[in-house]
C-alpha cells in the first residue's frame, strides 16, 4: 500500500523517546488528520464485509473520498433498516472492493496522516481487510475513547447519541460521509470542552494507559503489525502471581472498556488471541 509505515513508526518512536517535549507536539500538530468512517454488512472485519467507506482530509490540504462498495452478497434486512443501503444501489452504484482500494491508495487521501474514527478500532479492522494489515500501523486519534475521558456524564456514547447531546451539526446518520462530518464535529467539540489544551499528539493516546511505558510498547507493536513479525512477553493473567512468557504475532490494536489490547496469532496456544496492555510486565521483545 502507499502509506508509508515508517512514517508510523517513526511517530510512535518520537512519541515514546520524547513523551514530555514540546517538539513531538509540533511533529503532531503538523501532520494533516484523516476522518474516516466505513459501513458493513455485520460487526466482524472477519466475516462480514465493507458497503461503504469514506475518508475527509483536512490540514496540508482539503480532499475527500467515499464510495459504495458492492459487497458480492445480500445485505442483511437490519443493516439496511439502520444506514438505508439497498442491494440494489450497490450493484448499481457500487465498485468492488479491490477496485474502491486501488482508488483510495491512488487518491494518497491516507499517506503521512492520523487516522481519526469513532471506535476507531472498528473502522481499522475493515480497512485493514480492504487494503492490507500494514494500515493498523496508521497513528490513530479514537473520538470514542476520547468522549468517555472528557464527557464522563453521558448515558450514551455512540457517535449518533453524542451528536445529539453535543448540539452537533445535523448530518445524514450511519451513511459514511455523513458520520465523518459527525466525527470531525465531535473532535473538535471534545477538544474545546477540554480544560487545558491538547496535543495532537495527546489525542492519539488511549487515555486508560496514557504512560511513556506503553508509548514505548506501542512502538514495538506497531512494529510487529508492519513486518508480521513475532513478538515476546511476559503475560500476567487474571488471579496468576507468576507472569507466562508469550509470543505473539500482533495484527491489530483494539480497546475495550478503557483498556488497550493487542490481538494476533498466539504461538503457545496456536490460535488468535487478544491480551491486555496493563498486564504485559517489563514490555515487548522482538524474536530471535
Amino acid at each position: 500500500m502507499n502509506y508509508d509505515v515508517n512514517w508510523a513508526r517513526w511517530c510512535w518512536a518520537s512519541m515514546a523517546k520524547h513523551f514530555n517535549d514540546i517538539g513531538v507536539a509540533e511533529v503532531f500538530t503538523d501532520a494533516p488528520l484523516v476522518f474516516l468512517d466505513v459501513e458493513t454488512t455485520g460487526l466482524k472485519a472477519e466475516t462480514d464485509v465493507l458497503l461503504e467507506v469514506a475518508c475527509l482530509r483536512v490540514g496540508d490540504r482539503d480532499a475527500s473520498f467515499v464510495s459504495l462498495v458492492n459487497p458480492g452478497r445480500p445485505i442483511p434486512p437490519y443493516i439496511t433498516k439502520i444506514n438505508g443501503i439497498t442491494d440494489a444501489m450497490v450493484l448499481t452504484q457500487g465498485l468492488p472492493a479491490g477496485q474502491v482500494a486501488g482508488m483510495l491508495l491512488g487518491s494518497r487521501i491516507l499517506d503521512y496522516s492520523i487516522l481519526v474514527a469513532h471506535n476507531v478500532s472498528f473502522d481499522m479492522g475493515f480497512l485493514a481487510v480492504l487494503l492490507g494489515p500494514a494500515v493498523h500501523c496508521c497513528p490513530q486519534i479514537d473520538t470514542l475513547s476520547l468522549a468517555m475521558h472528557l464527557l464522563p456524564g453521558e448515558a450514551k456514547y455512540g457517535l449518533q447519541p453524542l451528536k445529539m447531546s453535543c448540539g452537533l451539526p445535523s448530518s445524514q446518520a450511519h451513511r459514511a460521509l455523513g458520520d465523518v462530518e459527525t466525527v470531525q464535529a465531535l473532535l473538535a467539540f471534545l477538544v474545546g470542552t477540554s480544560p487545558r489544551p491538547l496535543a495532537t499528539w495527546e489525542l492519539m493516546l488511549p487515555w486508560a494507559t496514557a504512560t511513556l511505558q506503553d508509548a514505548e510498547m506501542l512502538t514495538q507493536i506497531y512494529a510487529g503489525i508492519a513486518e508480521e513479525t513475532a513478538l515476546s512477553f511476559d503475560y500476567l493473567k487474571p488471579g496468576e502471581i507468576t507472569p507466562e512468557t508469550r509470543t505473539l504475532t500482533p495484527k491489530q490494536m483494539a480497546y475495550d472498556r478503557g483498556k488497550v489490547m493487542v490481538r494476533g496469532y498466539d504461538h503457545l496456544r496456536e490460535e488468535e488471541r487478544t491480551f491486555r496492555l496493563d498486564r504485559i510486565v517489563g514490555g515487548v521483545h522482538g524474536t530471535a
